[in-house]
């Protein structure tokens, strides 16, 4: 039996170690290293055993916000949209 995730509001907080302190990350960080941050979380959230036989549902009509309707692995989304913002 496949166990179906539903995920509504994902938060990523991305945490800077030994970087300046009291510093805005916004400001640590280029563009360019704000996208390797997403791309390296979004694998290491994809290599979580936790997500192994998990699955994400897009419903009928999603279309319209750029997703085809099917059921897919969360780990592969998450590797697949890794890729798609790897630079």
């Amino acid at each position: 039996m496949k166990t179906v995730t539903k995920v509504k509001n994902l938060t990523v907080n991305i945490t800077l170690q030994n970087e300046m302190v009291n510093t805005d990350d916004n400001e640590l960080l280029n563009d360019s290293k704000k996208m390797e941050k997403l791309v390296i979380t979004l694998r290491n959230i994809a290599s979580d055993k936790f997500y192994e036989n998990k699955i994400v549902v897009f419903p009928d009509g999603c279309e319209k916000e750029g997703f085809t309707k099917g059921d897919f692995s969360v780990p592969n989304l998450l590797y697949y949209l890794a890729d798609m913002l790897e630079e």
